[in-house]
C-alpha cells in the first residue's frame, strides 16, 4: 500500500538524556536536518546536540566512604553527526479503534564528533528509531544512538543517547 505522503525536507527539535556514565547523567536538547529523497532512504544531514551535566553522587561517596579522590572523567557536551537513513518498515497503527497514524522504522549509520570537557572526538554511530506521523506536516521520533568516539588513547569508548523529537516537514508530495 503506498505511503500518504513523500517526505522532503525536514526540520526537527528535540530533548535527549546520556545515561550510561557512572559519574554523570547528561539531558540535552538535539537538532537535525533531514533530506528524503526517496521512501525508503534519507539523508540526515546534519544532526546535533548540546548537553548539560548532572551529578550522580558516586564521586561524594567515594570521598566520604573511601577518601579516595576519582580520577577526572571527561564529560559529553555537544556532538554533530551525518548520517544514512535507511527506513524499510512502513504500516498504520490503530489507536482504540479510533484513530489510524501512519509509523516507519528507521535503521541509523553515521559518523561525526563529540566535543568533550576537555578533548574533541571522532566518532561512528548506530542507532534505531521509530517515527509516528500525525499529519503531512509533522511526526514524532525516538530514536535509541550508540555513538563509538574514538579515544586519545585508542581504542572506542561508548555514549548511548536516547532522544525523542518533533519533526517539521517541507515539500512533502501526496503519493500517486
Amino acid at each position: 500500500q503506498p505511503r500518504p505522503v513523500e517526505l522532503r525536507h525536514e526540520f526537527a527539535f528535540g530533548a535527549a538524556i546520556l545515561p550510561l556514565d557512572a559519574w554523570y547523567t547528561a539531558y540535552g536538547i538535539t537538532g537535525s536536518y533531514t533530506y528524503h529523497p526517496s521512501r525508503v532512504i534519507a539523508w540526515e544531514v546534519a544532526s546535533g546536540f548540546l548537553t548539560d551535566s548532572y551529578d550522580t553522587g558516586l564521586r561524594g561517596e567515594l570521598l566520604e566512604r573511601f577518601t579516595v579522590e576519582p580520577k577526572r572523567f571527561e564529560q559529553v557536551e555537544a556532538g554533530l553527526f551525518s548520517h544514512l537513513v535507511l527506513k524499510p518498515f512502513y504500516g498504520k497503527r490503530s489507536f482504540m479503534n479510533e484513530a489510524v497514524r501512519t509509523a516507519e522504522t528507521q535503521v541509523l549509520l553515521g559518523a561525526g564528533v563529540i566535543k568533550y570537557s576537555q578533548s574533541v572526538r571522532a566518532a561512528a554511530d548506530a542507532g534505531m528509531a521509530f517515527r509516528l506521523h500525525f499529519a503531512e506536516w509533522f511526526s514524532s521520533r525516538l530514536a535509541i544512538r550508540w555513538m563509538l568516539p574514538i579515544s586519545v588513547t585508542g581504542g572506542l569508548e561508548n555514549v548511548l543517547m536516547i532522544d525523542v523529537s518533533g519533526a517539521f516537514n517541507f515539500g512533502s508530495q501526496e503519493s500517486g
